[in-house]
């Protein structure tokens, strides 16, 4: 009996990594791809924001979709997965406080977060709540890792398979195991 509720449990964590390294990962490759196809309207978008100096802006407009692929990747795939959730719960906190700066001093932006897409970039209340559900996905897979279903799992699993013993004999030399009689 024991072992069907480990596997449910299994099972159930497998789900709800494999959930949230897709809705957090899944959303910043989304967004990034948007940026790329619209880059000088991202730009201008940044600007808007005000809040770098405005010879910097390019900068920003060039690293952020390309931060995001970055982290978008190693996210959907499970590959350095609490790093890559660390780093992705940092930036979704980061583009949140943007947006809640904007919010608080009434700034007419579009936020750029996804382009054209879902409402074209309005910044509003549901934009933070939207932002709050990434926080919480990229903030279960820093806490719990990327799950069995993960490249970080199979590499885990092919890293511990403990390899053959050899003996050495008493001056330190390998003894070679005899053949098999089989």
């Amino acid at each position: 009996m024991m072992a069907a509720a480990d596997s449910y449990k299994i099972r159930r964590w497998a789900f709800i990594a494999f959930t949230c390294r897709f809705v957090a990962g899944g959303a910043f490759l989304f967004a990034a791809f948007q940026k790329l196809a619209g880059p000088q309207k991202f730009a201008l978008d940044i600007n808007a924001l005000g809040l770098v100096p405005e010879a910097t802006v390019p900068i920003f407009a060039f690293l952020v979709p390309w931060t995001e692929i970055v982290i978008g990747i190693c996210l959907l795939y499970g590959i350095w997965s609490r790093s890559a959730g660390w780093l992705a719960t940092i930036v979704y906190a980061g583009f949140t406080a943007v947006l809640a700066s904007a919010m608080i001093r009434g700034l007419d932006a579009s936020c750029g977060c996804f382009g054209d897409s879902f409402g074209g970039g309005v910044i509003n209340v549901y934009s933070l709540l939207r932002n709050s559900v990434f926080i919480a996905a990229s903030l279960v897979v820093a806490l719990g890792g990327g799950g069995p279903a993960s490249l970080d799992a199979v590499l885990e699993s092919t890293r511990s398979a403990e390899p053959e013993k050899v003996d050495e004999d008493e001056h330190g030399t390998l003894a070679h195991p005899a053949p098999s009689a089989e």
